[in-house]
């Protein structure tokens, strides 16, 4: 199946900043603009910015959507988190292979 059900919906303790008041809305449309390239990578299809990085904008902010996959399925992004995209496509949105 993909995404894998245990991706959504976020973590039980975890909420999404006040910016998303429509959580399910901003899931719906970040399910909508990826593809299973591999079974490691789901490739964003939507907007890139000039170095390769897919964003979604949400209320008027643009978000890299690699973050945006972390942050619904695992939470918030702490510092320790060095967002290396393990795949060396930074239009992986999988929130597996980038930590």
């Amino acid at each position: 199946m993909f995404p894998p059900p245990h991706f959504f919906p976020p973590p039980p303790k975890f909420s999404l900043p006040n910016s998303f008041p429509h959580p399910d809305k901003i899931i719906a449309r970040f399910l909508r603009r990826i593809i299973a390239v591999e079974e490691a990578c789901w490739e964003w299809t939507g907007y890139r910015d000039r170095r390769g990085y897919g964003k979604l904008t949400v209320n008027r902010k643009g978000f890299l959507v690699h973050r945006l996959a972390y942050l619904l399925s695992r939470g918030p992004i702490t510092p320790s988190i060095t967002g290396d995209h393990l795949s060396y496509n930074r239009a992986c949105v999988n929130p597996d292979p980038t930590h």
